[in-house]
């Protein structure tokens, strides 16, 4: 709720508790929305959609109380708070607070420590035929993808320790697509695109 209103204020309301419709366009970074990177949907089909739910857009503005209501009923389908906040930074570039900040640079920790570990059991090839040995040994129900369970194995396996709210968040920075599974591919680009840094 607090990471909604920051987000709110943040985008100029006047003295009525109202913010332009432009203002929201101009601000929306769509690019991180999932049904622009999972289904290719138009960037201008999916910011029509966003604001259909708000009662008064079509007058231009959108008003405090509606902007909260759909946040919260929104919320209500994300697994955490962590979660909701990274979702909330990536398409309106707003951090909710200490905490989070704290949240990010663990995760970053964790990312590289995950990366490195990935990196040394690899022994820093590129080679397909190498990688998709490693990324077998860690597909335990043999799918063809790694899930969150199974990203837990993987972690217990290279001996790190990580709690639950960062192994989601883990999980989405390999899952790059959202679709809820680790594909080779993003397995792959997750350990070779930059292994050292975030």
């Amino acid at each position: 709720m607090a990471l909604t209103v920051k987000v709110f204020e943040s985008l100029h309301p006047d003295e009525k508790g109202q913010v332009k419709v432009s203002e929201i366009e101009k601000r929306f970074n769509v690019d991180k929305h999932r049904d622009y990177l999972l289904l290719n949907i138009p960037k201008e089909e999916i910011l029509r959609d966003i604001l259909s739910n708000f009662p008064n857009s079509q007058s231009g503005l959108i008003q405090y109380e509606d902007f909260i209501e759909f946040y919260r009923d929104l919320s209500m389908g994300v697994a955490d708070d962590n979660s909701f906040a990274l979702m909330m930074e990536h398409v309106w570039g707003i951090i909710e607070s200490e905490d989070n900040i704290a949240f990010k640079q663990n995760l970053d920790q964790l990312i590289n420590t995950v990366r490195l570990k990935l990196n040394t059991l690899s022994r820093k090839t590129q080679d397909e035929f190498f990688l998709r040995n490693i990324f077998r040994e860690f597909n335990l129900s043999q799918s063809g993808y790694i899930s969150l369970e199974e990203l837990e194995a993987m972690l217990l396996k290279l001996t790190i320790i990580a709690e639950k709210k960062y192994l989601h968040a883990l999980f989405q920075k390999f899952d790059q697509n959202h679709s809820g599974k680790i594909e080779f591919e993003e397995f792959c680009s997750f350990l070779i695109s930059n292994p050292y840094t975030k």
